[in-house]
C-alpha cells in the first residue's frame, strides 16, 4: 500500500508540476521533510532528513540517514552506488542525492550534499569538494570554509584546512592563484587579508594600504566599500573607494546604501541620521531620529519630534511630518496613522484608502497589505487589504506569509498551513 501511495503521489504531482521547483514548499511530518506544490499535491513524501531546493529552482537535494521498505532494511555498508535503488519502491535513498525537475537522479553519494548560490559541495564540514554543472567532482582539495563573492567576478572563494585560499568558478576553474594566506579579492584593485584574526586592505600588488585593521567590510556598489573598525559595542563605520582611498572617515554608527537612488543613509554617534548623495555630499541634514528607505521609490521616510513624513532623493520634504505613525512606500502606497486609525497615501501625499483600520497595517507587497487586529492570547486576527481598500479574504487567527496571488502560509500555535486567502480554507498542513 505504501508503494502504491507513493506512486500515486508521484503521478499526481507530475501532472501539476511546472518546469522548476519555484512553486514548491517544504513540509514536515513526524520529524521528516517532504515537498508539496501550491495545490497541496505531494511531490516528494516526508521521509527525508532534509529537502533543499537549489537557488535556480532546477534541482532538489535530498538527505536520508537510513532506508526501509516493505519489511527490508539496508545499511550504508550494503550500498554500492548510493542513490535510487530499484527494488520496488521508487523512494528509497541512501544518504544523499540530487534530483532534477523530472525527479530523475542526477547525482548520488554516501556523503552529505550542500547547495549555495547554485554551487554544490559534497563531504563533511571541513572536508568538502565542489561539483561542476555536470555534477562531477572538479576540485581535489578539501575546503575548510567557502563563500560566494560577486566581485570582481561571480565565484567561490575558499580556504583550505592547511591555510591556503583561492577562487574558483562554477566549473572548478582557478580564477585566483592559490596562496598560503587568508586573502579574498574585493575588486580588481583591492583585496582583504586576515592575519592573526585581524583584517587588512591590500592593493593590486598585495601590499597593505592602511595601518588600521577592521572587523568587517561590504562592497556597497562597484566603486564603494564600507568598512567597520573598533571593539565590540564601540564599532564605527566609514567608506573607501575601490582603490583604497578613504572618502568618509570611520566616525559613524551606521551606514547603508540605497541602490535605486544612489544615496547613503548615515547615522552619527549621537544617533542622528542624514542622507549623502553618490558624491558623498550631505543632502539631508543629520537631524532626524530615523530615515528609512522605501521600496521601489524615490522617497525616504523620516522621523523626528514624534512625527513622520517623507523626503525625496534630492533631500526635499515632499510629504509633511504630520503623521503619528507610518510605514514605507511600496507599490506606490504607504500606510500612515492619524487620529488613531490607519489609511494609505500615494507619493503626492493624497489619501487613497481612507483612515479606517485599527491595529497593525503593513506596506503593500504583491498587491496585498497585511492587516492584523483583535490580538488575543498569542495571535492576531489577520487578513489582507486590496488596493481599493476592501479585504482580500476572511480573517484567520495567526500570522500570514504571502505565497501566491490566491494563497498564503498561515503560522499559528506552532503549526504552518498553506491556505486560500479568500476563504481561509486549509489546503495543506506544512508543519
Amino acid at each position: 500500500m505504501r508503494t502504491l501511495f507513493l506512486l500515486i503521489c508521484l503521478f499526481v504531482s507530475n501532472l501539476a508540476f511546472s518546469q522548476d521547483f519555484g512553486g514548491t514548499l517544504n513540509f514536515k511530518e513526524k520529524g521528516k521533510y517532504g515537498l508539496v506544490d501550491s495545490l497541496g499535491n505531494v511531490i516528494l513524501p516526508a521521509v527525508y532528513e532534509s529537502v533543499w531546493v537549489s537557488n535556480d529552482k532546477k534541482y532538489v537535494v535530498l538527505r536520508r540517514k537510513f532506508n526501509s521498505m516493505e519489511g527490508k532494511s539496508y545499511s550504508y555498508s550494503s550500498c554500492n552506488d548510493c542513490g535510487i535503488i530499484d527494488v520496488g519502491d521508487p523512494y528509497v535513498y541512501y544518504r544523499s542525492a540530487i534530483l532534477d525537475t523530472k525527479l530523475d537522479t542526477v547525482f548520488r553519494t554516501h556523503s552529505d550534499i550542500y547547495t549555495h548560490k547554485n554551487y554544490y559541495f559534497i563531504g563533511d564540514w571541513g572536508n568538502q569538494k565542489v561539483l561542476n554543472s555536470k555534477f562531477e567532482e572538479v576540485h581535489p582539495l578539501n575546503f575548510e570554509s567557502t563563500k560566494f563573492i560577486t566581485q570582481p567576478y561571480s565565484s567561490l572563494w575558499y580556504q583550505t584546512s592547511t591555510g591556503f585560499s583561492g577562487v574558483l568558478d562554477k566549473e572548478g576553474n582557478q580564477l585566483m592563484k592559490e596562496m598560503p594566506l587568508w586573502i579574498q579579492p574585493i575588486t580588481e584593485n583591492l583585496s582583504v587579508a586576515q592575519v592573526e584574526m585581524k583584517h587588512f586592505f591590500l592593493d593590486k600588488k598585495l601590499k597593505k594600504i592602511h595601518d588600521f585593521s577592521f572587523n568587517r567590510f561590504e562592497l556597497l556598489n562597484k566603486n564603494i566599500v564600507l568598512f567597520e573598525i573598533g571593539k565590540q559595542h564601540q564599532q564605527t563605520m566609514g567608506l573607501m573607494n575601490t582603490k583604497g582611498k578613504i572618502i568618509l572617515p570611520a566616525e559613524y554608527r551606521e551606514i547603508s546604501y540605497n541602490k535605486k537612488n544612489e544615496v547613503y543613509i548615515v547615522r552619527t554617534k549621537e544617533y542622528k541620521t542624514g542622507l549623502l548623495n553618490k558624491k558623498i555630499k550631505n543632502i539631508v541634514p543629520f537631524e532626524y531620529d530615523m530615515i528609512k528607505e522605501c521600496k521601489d521609490s524615490e522617497l525616504f521616510m523620516v522621523y523626528k519630534d514624534k512625527k513622520y513624513g517623507f523626503v525625496n532623493n534630492k533631500g526635499k520634504m515632499v510629504i509633511p511630518m504630520i503623521y503619528d505613525r507610518a510605514e514605507v512606500f511600496s507599490e506606490g502606497l504607504a500606510p500612515v496613522h492619524k487620529d488613531g486609525k490607519w489609511g494609505f497615501i500615494n507619493e503626492k501625499g493624497e489619501v487613497v484608502i481612507n483612515f479606517q483600520f485599527e491595529g497593525i497595517v503593513k506596506p503593500f507587497e504583491n498587491g496585498y497589505a497585511q492587516y492584523l487586529t483583535n490580538y488575543y492570547g498569542s495571535d492576531y486576527e489577520t487578513t489582507y487589504i486590496n488596493k481599493d481598500g476592501t479585504f482580500a479574504g476572511t480573517f484567520v487567527r495567526g500570522e500570514l506569509e504571502y505565497y501566491s496571488k490566491e494563497k498564503a502560509i498561515l503560522k499559528t500555535q506552532g503549526a504552518k498551513y498553506l491556505i486560500a486567502i479568500k476563504t481561509g480554507e486549509i489546503i495543506f498542513r506544512l508543519y
